[in-house]
């Protein structure tokens, strides 16, 4: 099935297969100077240095949920030595919020396709887009030059991600609904596993939503 985007020549590309993975944004240094001074921000005596999780993976600084299971012990401790940075120097849970983001994947290597979600840093946002393709709902986002469009036709979900309004900045491919929710489903069985895991090690979960303050164990 091919269907046009905005009367223009691109095409939606109808697959057999998309993989979803969510993963964790990875941070080799930990910042200790003023968020607001650009001349430490670009100092590298204000950054220590972050051990990362020892989990083989396919991105250096990008952990998806599918490498993490079964070595969440090592992710745990790349959080821990996180906030232990933290504490040193006082940062409260807000300004080291971006140490916890994660991101949505949704991808067909072979094809080259990669539809990406650089807004949906928590899990809540995710949830809520899967809420909608499960419920065969219309679903549309915009964010900063980037906007989000997931319809159905028939027995498929098509989902079209962009940057800017320009049609040929847009990539669209339409999956069979009963294929897609079944991936999805996988997806967020391993993500809740891992957050549960990580959340009862640190004593707060700052993955499923943002929080202004958490309590943290280590």
């Amino acid at each position: 099935m091919t269907t046009k985007m905005n009367g223009d020549a691109n095409k939606i590309i109808h697959l057999d297969r998309l993989s979803v993975d969510i993963s964790f944004l990875l941070i080799d240094t930990f910042y200790t100077g003023d968020p607001n001074n650009h001349t430490q921000l670009n100092d590298p005596s204000y950054r220590q240095p972050i051990i990362l999780p020892d989990i083989p993976r396919a991105a250096d600084l990008l952990l998806g949920a599918r490498e993490v299971i079964g070595s969440e012990a090592e992710l745990i401790r790349y959080y821990q030595d996180i906030l232990q940075h933290a504490q040193q120097i006082g940062r409260s849970c807000y300004e080291i919020r971006h140490y916890f983001w994660m991101r949505l994947w949704l991808w067909h290597p072979e094809m080259d396709i990669y539809l990406p979600f650089p807004w949906y840093d928590t899990h809540a946002p995710m949830q809520n887009l899967f809420a909608h393709i499960r419920a065969g709902e219309s679903y549309q986002d915009v964010e900063q030059d980037w906007n989000l469009s997931v319809s159905h036709e028939a027995d498929a979900t098509i989902i079209v991600v962009g940057s800017g309004y320009d049609a040929a900045d847009k990539t669209g491919v339409s999956i069979a609904n009963d294929y897609l929710i079944q991936q999805i489903n996988q997806c967020e069985q391993r993500t809740q596993s891992i957050i549960q895991a990580l959340s009862e090690a640190l004593g707060a979960d700052v993955w499923s939503t943002y929080l202004e303050d958490a309590v943290f164990t280590v």
